[in-house]
């Protein structure tokens, strides 16, 4: 078993629970699969451990979750416990094949009322881009190409094109995203109470993509006798997600393809291309 404390998850500048276990347990694995705001990362457990599903059994507080944690914030946490062998996972049966995630929330303490903030903000943005030709050095390759293959040149006079449009500067930005978190505990030796509320607010680094996601928590424990105690947890979150298309054929991969000689708007101010003879390229811009 391995485990992490919320002391180790305080000031961490990240969007995703499973992202602030990332080197701080052994066996564990996480890997993002897209720079998409709000992307879900591929937990595994002593790697793939079948052709089917791999994802681990998340336990929040003693419930079994099975939609994901993406409504939970690690300002809200208080421990989590990685259960890695057969063994320590044996009490969930068969679920517990691909190992078990157990996440312990904070809750309200004896003593008076007590506050805490968290909050963050950032930037981040493509850490380098690809060295592609410009619309000078593709026009000229270009009416080589159809000059070797016996066809009319394409371009009259390439140099007249300069530099062209960049596509990557056009769809990639500099993004910001801020977060968060507030709670408010109180508590007597009989009952307990904590409210959480948290914001989190991310640009993506392409251009109309984001997510915004608002949570609030609440819990409550009680103990009417020295044999009987009572208690709640409430959770409630709301995301709002632009998303865009990043699969084979989305929109990096058409800033990648799309020739450098096709503006980004026609006259009339509508989205320019595709040109001719760049296939499926399309503007990549516009698909965002």
């Amino acid at each position: 078993i391995s485990s992490v404390k919320s002391t180790d998850l305080e000031n961490m500048p990240v969007f995703r629970v499973e992202q602030s276990l990332q080197g701080r347990t052994s066996g564990l694995t996480i890997t993002s699969a897209s720079g998409q705001p709000g992307e879900a990362s591929t937990v595994r457990v002593r790697g793939t451990t079948t052709i089917g599903n791999s994802d681990p059994l998340y336990v929040v507080d003693g419930v079994v979750v099975g939609g994901g944690i993406d409504y939970l914030s690690q300002a809200d946490i208080e421990t989590i416990d990685v259960l890695k062998d057969a063994a320590s996972a044996a009490i969930y049966g068969t679920q517990g094949a691909n190992g078990v995630i157990l996440i312990t929330t904070k809750k309200g303490k004896a003593g008076g009322i007590k506050v805490n903030y968290n909050g963050f903000v950032g930037t981040q943005a493509p850490w380098r881009k690809l060295d592609l030709l410009n619309a000078t050095e593709y026009a000229t390759l270009l009416n080589e190409s159809y000059m070797a293959a016996g066809q009319p040149i394409r371009f009259a006079n390439p140099s007249s094109y300069g530099k062209g449009t960049d596509w990557q500067d056009v769809v990639f930005q500099n993004a910001t995203y801020q977060k968060y978190d507030l709670t408010v505990s109180k508590g007597d030796d009989n009952t307990q109470f904590l409210l959480g509320t948290g914001y989190l607010g991310q640009e993506g680094t392409v251009r109309f993509s984001g997510l915004e996601r608002y949570n609030i928590r609440f819990n409550i424990d009680s103990r009417v006798n020295d044999n009987f105690h009572i208690g709640a947890n409430l959770n409630l979150a709301r995301t709002n997600e632009d998303m865009i298309d990043v699969e084979i054929n989305g929109v990096v991969r058409s800033a990648l393809f799309q020739p450098p000689t096709v503006d980004v708007y026609n006259p009339d101010g509508t989205y320019a291309g595709p040109g001719a003879n760049e296939g499926d390229a399309q503007n990549p811009l516009g698909m965002a």
